[in-house]
């Protein structure tokens, strides 16, 4: 993480470059995309006209806002859309096309009529990693029924586990089981992207209350899965261990757990009564748990004779499981006063809030702690949008903000700055984001991965380094001065012959993408199975009088020397995607439709290493475009040994003169 005073920071942790569309609300959803966002992932939140519902679950309230919402939003940018609007159905989509993953916790089947159920979402972004949370699953008796926490917690059985033996069911303290499902959702999420990293394309991530409620009762369903035996609560007690439980002492309880007899020894060293050691009835955890009753006496007698905090400074000397009883203050207190840091302050000056650290730190390979929260112990710096804003997506204003804006399509700037993909653009990303990277993170509108960067470049310089095409000669001359009659000829022909040569990129991406929409049933694993699907898509394309767009080049007649170097960077990567596989096995079996065998295009292993990154295709020719222009600039800048940007000014104001910059001058006349 990048943060200083008056910064926004710039995103960083292990997630760093993934782009989330945020489409649940209350819990279960909020929590997992929030642990997302701090491991560094950029999560845009969206939200219904009124607002997420635990904005106003009150008391307790900050600032007008829910606390309980304050506490699942942190790292977040916020939108309001309306699905029921048809233009905010379609930002909507055009979100979930960019994103890397998608989560919603709607009820199942609810967002279809909308386009946005995972079917109609990954046909456009067959990346997507889309993560669903519900109550029962999406069964057709499961779907139907309300998913909340408190209504799992009853039907799977843990409210029976919990109370008094002799009282009332009573329910957890928290929603255990939102929790809980938020975490399995985001270790469904990783998991379906590391497989992704594999094979190119995303997954359906399924998680639903009522099935991770069974997962997290663990030993309480085991015992009745695999034993037969029907739990029931037993207060405070353990079923399996004795003593493991709150014992009482001279002002207090304290939580006392021995889990193998060589702790209930120390413990009973500590307490004063060894013999209770060799006493049969006690010897082994079977023993004591069976024996409870007559053991758990003994133990009181002499815990009554000290202080809670007495005993626990000696038992925990003596390197035995206890603790006491706090309230959450105290717990907040403990794990001060132990040095963890437990809270952070989110966003800067006066809209900052305290939050619970996030769990999770990484061991460098300097050997420092890092984390989504830096060690100053301010985390990564945005703050939960406040109630009635309206947050543009990428860019983190709000309509309260106090100074005039104006706001582009990527942007917000004003008297003060200028904001760029949610970021100022003078501290944050000129000098320490490049080119490529400024491309990519301008279009998807997420910021691409290390591995991700490295393929994009390299695109762009493939596609730059091609010699004299006709964009190359028009744009030479353009530069020279031509007169502005050859000017606008030239014009003409760069969007004319200039153009349909670089639509070799977007063609062949086109191409591809089609040819993988229309496959069904999973895609191929191994060469032989990935030359049977080229070989019935070249056939189809054929018997359709359609050209095979990338096949053949008019100057590499064997091979184009930019195609191995493309595609083993994108295989040393990782992302030697679906795009690829299917172009390079193209090249290996045309020949035996068409007859003769062409060398596979390097402007078309582009296209398909571009839309192996998620880039939308029909933007593919613009990439193209951009890149020989980029390359063409600096190579004429070079040749001509002189800053460019010189001579661009002096095209639009002809009264200015050439300064050389290699020698000094004076802010004064002389």
């Amino acid at each position: 993480m990048v943060e200083g005073p008056g910064t926004n920071p710039v995103s960083s942790g292990p997630l760093a470059g993934l782009l989330v569309a945020d489409f649940s609300r209350i819990l279960a959803g909020p929590y997992a995309t929030m642990l997302l966002a701090d491991l560094g992932a950029e999560v845009i939140k969206v939200e219904g006209p009124k607002g997420d519902d635990t904005r106003t679950w009150v008391p307790p309230v900050r600032d007008g806002v829910g606390t309980y919402y304050l506490g699942v939003n942190r790292n977040k940018r916020s939108v309001a859309l309306d699905f029921a609007d048809p233009d905010d159905a379609r930002l909507a989509r055009v979100l979930a096309r960019r994103a890397d993953i998608l989560l919603e916790n709607f009820r199942p089947g609810a967002l279809t009529r909308f386009g946005l159920d995972y079917e109609a979402v990954a046909a456009a972004n067959p990346k997507i990693i889309y993560a669903s949370i519900s109550g029962f699953g999406n069964t057709p008796r499961g779907a139907v029924l309300p998913g909340y926490d408190l209504i799992v917690q009853a039907i799977s059985g843990l409210m029976t586990l919990t109370g008094d033996p002799e009282g009332p069911p009573y329910r957890a303290g928290i929603s255990v089981f939102d929790v809980m499902a938020g975490l399995h959702a985001t270790i469904g999420v990783l998991s379906a992207l590391h497989r992704r990293h594999a094979t190119g394309r995303g997954q359906h991530v399924e998680v639903n209350l009522l099935s991770s409620a069974l997962s997290g009762l663990v030993n309480h369903s085991s015992a009745y899965v695999a034993g037969g035996v029907v739990p029931y609560r037993m207060g405070n007690s353990h079923p399996s261990l004795f003593p493991y439980e709150p014992l009482p002492c001279a002002d207090g309880d304290l939580i006392i757990t021995a889990g193998n007899d060589g702790q209930f020894r120390r413990l009973c060293e500590v307490l004063g009564v060894r013999e209770l050691v060799d006493d049969p009835r006690f010897a082994r955890n079977q023993d004591r748990t069976a024996n409870r009753e007559q053991l758990r006496p003994l133990l009181v007698e002499r815990l009554r004779s000290r202080t809670k905090q007495e005993w626990f400074r000696d038992i925990v000397a003596a390197g035995v499981p206890c603790g006491p009883i706090n309230t959450v203050d105290g717990g907040v207190a403990f794990a001060r006063e132990i040095g963890l840091e437990p809270v952070v302050e989110v966003g800067q000056g006066d809209r900052s809030i305290p939050s619970v650290r996030h769990p999770i730190t990484f061991v460098g390979d300097a050997g420092r702690l890092s984390a989504p929260a830096s060690p100053a112990g301010r985390a990564r710096g945005r703050d939960p949008p406040l109630a009635g804003e309206r947050r543009e997506a990428g860019t983190g204003m709000t309509e309260s903000t106090p100074v005039p804006t104006f706001p582009t399509a990527l942007g917000t700037s004003d008297a003060d700055q200028i904001r760029l993909l949610g970021h100022d653009l003078s501290a944050d990303l000129m000098g320490k984001v490049g080119f490529g990277e400024l491309a990519f993170w301008l279009v998807a509108l997420r910021r691409p991965t290390p591995g991700e960067l490295r393929v994009f470049e390299a695109v762009l310089v493939a596609l730059a380094d091609h010699g004299f095409t006709p964009t190359a000669i028009a744009a030479r001359l353009t530069y020279l001065s031509a007169p502005e009659s050859l000017q606008g000829a030239l014009a003409a022909g760069l969007l004319g012959g200039g153009s349909r040569f670089l639509g070799v990129t977007e063609d062949c991406g086109g191409y591809l993408h089609a040819a993988l929409a229309g496959h069904t049933g999973a895609l191929p694993g191994s060469d032989v199975e990935w030359d049977a699907l080229a070989l019935e898509t070249v056939r189809a394309s054929r018997a359709g009088g359609q050209l095979i767009p990338g096949l053949g080049h008019p100057v590499h007649k064997v091979q184009d020397p930019r195609t191995p170097v493309l595609i083993r960077i994108a295989a040393e990567e990782g992302l030697r995607g679906p795009h690829l596989r299917l172009f390079e096995a193209i090249g290996r079996v045309h020949d035996q439709v068409l007859g003769r065998r062409l060398p596979v295009n390097g402007a078309g292993v582009c296209g398909a290493a571009l839309a192996d990154l998620g880039l939308p295709v029909e933007l593919l020719r613009g990439f193209a475009l951009l890149a020989r222009a980029a390359g063409l600039l600096g190579q004429i800048a070079e040749e001509r040994r002189r800053p460019i940007g010189m001579d661009v000014y002096l095209t639009i104001d002809r009264n200015a003169r050439y300064v050389d910059p290699g020698q000094p001058t004076s802010d004064f006349p002389s």
